[in-house]
């Protein structure tokens, strides 16, 4: 699929100074486009602009889903049940499926991105309140990599002192300055953190990136050695009786796989490269189909590998967490994947920072104006680091972010987009101008594809936010 040149929707002018959106967004967001299609591809070299297999587009989708949410899902599966997280993650994935191949079946082939649809369909608007949300998300998303991030350095730091022959720190769950401790390891760590975050060549950092997919597969690896050494030593056969199959609570399995599954923001760079584009619906779904047998796959084997294990800290957060401090092999998982956050945190900072410029502050971004910069760099990390410090539910911040903010990318836009698009056929004409064919315009009523997505789809949605804010008043992510 060849992104053929265009006039840019980017350099339009509105009478609101908040919506002239010039040139240099434009080259902003192909940046960005570059830049998720580097972190994506599955090789150290630049992946091809077009003539990309369904197989191959599909593995770079798939690898593209699969994030930090594996670190967390061997404990959300046994405090949720097996069979519950099941239904919930094919209930979840299959949602995310049908919402983002909205994404896709809507996509123009002289556009590179979800932020053009929305201009064509909904208005410049829509356009602004989707780049809004979306720098939201990545700031947020900047906080769950650094939650993360210490989470997996402290281990480390911690099985160095073990090594010395030390004791000397403090567990997880305190909050100590006395000796060393997670605060102290997070101050530390926010330094080099900050610093990433003024890197101006950031496809540096997008080539480092690619160590996640090796990251990946070692960590799979360590999780069937774990199971093999569980029942080797006796400890799964004896702790098999009172596994947890169903259960009530969907709260954190919801959550987690909420963020699991959410790739709408990137689908349509990921998908552009496709050699036979009426195969991009095809793509996606192998896509997410083993995204969600990888993702059941880690949840249980993890659960089983930790299964009748005393976790070394009072709140564990990862599956980490059940492990001695002076253990060689975990040690190695949580440094490689510590290398894998840190090469994505400055990434999302820049993102972020590079659409809010060419949104807000078109003139400063012009005048290369360091001063905010400074600000938002300083406020990006800073807001990370109360996370941090307060030791605040990892699987609560993605659950919630996920859930919540993200409503706007994986239900609203793309179900709005999609009856929008066919709602009027008065003037036929302008309706196939403005939108693609495709079967379900002519399989479907317009009255049931409204049933459908507002009446089936949304309200799930609606209920995935109620009970993440159900969770927060709970407070017992502090």
């Amino acid at each position: 699929m060849e992104i053929e040149s265009h006039p840019s929707p980017f350099t339009q002018k509105t009478s609101s100074p908040l919506l002239q959106i010039s040139n240099e967004s434009m080259e902003s967001m192909e940046n960005q486009i570059n830049i998720i299609r580097k972190m994506s591809s599955l090789s150290f070299v630049d992946p091809p602009s077009q003539g990309q297999s369904t197989f191959m587009t599909s593995l770079v989708i798939c690898n593209n889903i699969i994030g930090s949410t594996v670190m967390i899902l061997p404990l959300v599966f046994g405090k949720c049940g097996i069979f519950t997280s099941l239904i919930v993650m094919i209930i979840i994935g299959a949602i995310n499926f049908i919402t983002c191949n909205l994404y896709v079946i809507h996509l123009k082939r002289n556009e590179s991105d979800i932020p053009q649809i929305i201009e064509r369909i909904l208005g410049i608007k829509w356009k602004v309140i989707y780049v809004v949300t979306a720098i939201l998300m990545e700031f947020l998303g900047g906080i769950v990599f650094l939650i993360l991030m210490n989470n997996m350095l402290y281990p480390v730091v911690t099985f160095l002192f073990e090594k010395c022959g030390s004791d000397n720190y403090a567990k997880k769950s305190e909050t100590r300055y006395d000796i060393y401790s997670f605060q102290i390891n997070a101050w530390i760590l926010s330094i080099p953190c900050y610093l990433s975050c003024y890197v101006k060549k950031i496809n540096i950092f997008a080539t480092l990136s690619k160590i996640g997919t090796y990251v990946l597969c070692l960590y799979v690896i360590f999780l069937i050695y774990i199971v093999c050494d569980s029942y080797n030593y006796g400890i799964l056969p004896e702790n098999l009786e009172n596994v947890s199959y169903f259960t009530s609570n969907i709260t954190e399995v919801s959550g987690a796989f909420c963020m699991a599954f959410f790739v709408h923001p990137s689908i349509c760079p990921l998908i552009k490269p496709i050699k036979i584009e009426k195969e991009s619906t095809k793509a996606l779904g192998i896509g997410y189909v083993l995204s969600a047998i990888f993702y059941f796959l880690v949840g249980v084997i993890g659960f089983l590998g930790i299964r009748g294990r005393t976790p070394v800290d009072d709140h564990p957060q990862t599956i980490m967490d059940y492990f001695e401090r002076d253990s060689f092999s975990p040690v190695i998982i949580e440094f490689l994947y510590f290398l894998k956050l840190g090469s994505i945190y400055p990434i999302f900072c820049f993102i972020s920072k590079s659409q809010f410029l060419s949104i807000f502050l078109q003139k400063y971004q012009q005048k290369g104006n360091c001063l905010f910069s400074f600000i938002y760099n300083t406020i990006y990390i800073s807001v990370g680091m109360v996370c941090v410090l307060y030791n605040i539910n990892l699987t609560f911040v993605i659950g919630f972010s996920a859930a919540v903010f993200g409503f706007l990318f994986v239900y609203w836009l793309p179900i709005y987009i999609h009856l929008k698009c066919y709602e009027s056929e008065e003037d036929e004409k302008r309706e196939e101008k403005r939108c693609n064919e495709h079967k379900e315009k002519f399989l479907y009523s317009h009255f049931l594809r409204g049933c459908f997505y507002m009446l089936l789809i949304v309200p799930i949605g609606i209920y995935l936010i109620i009970i993440q804010f159900v969770a927060l008043f709970d407070l017992k992510w502090m």
